[in-house]
């Protein structure tokens, strides 16, 4: 695995470390051991517990894994809908995006 990723790893292991009990249950005992199997010993993560998790200096990789973690273990099943709704239309909004890019004219 790239070092960048198990530094995400790791980063995204001591937001799980500091939240709530209510939270690190929802968050299934495979996946966090997942986490702390591939993450990286040696990399220091200085988190302000002051600070929401967007507000942490934490790669890009690490919000995203942590927003995957929201959507599929933390949300409501309503919220979880919507989340993947607005994927969706995203994703097909960069592909629409991409058709005009590339169109090719004849």
């Amino acid at each position: 695995m790239k070092e960048k990723y198990m530094n995400a790893l790791t980063e995204v292991n001591a937001i799980i470390n500091n939240s709530s009990n209510e939270v690190i249950d929802k968050i299934p005992t495979r996946f966090r051991n997942f986490v702390s199997q591939n993450m990286n010993n040696n990399y220091n993560v200085n988190l302000d517990l002051d600070k929401s998790i967007i507000e942490q200096n934490i790669s890009k990789e690490a919000k995203s894994i942590i927003a995957l973690i929201y959507r599929d273990y933390i949300c409501s099943a309503d919220k979880r809908q919507v989340l993947i709704y607005n994927e969706v239309i995203k994703k097909q909004r960069e592909e629409e995006l991409k058709r005009e890019k590339y169109k090719i004219v004849w």
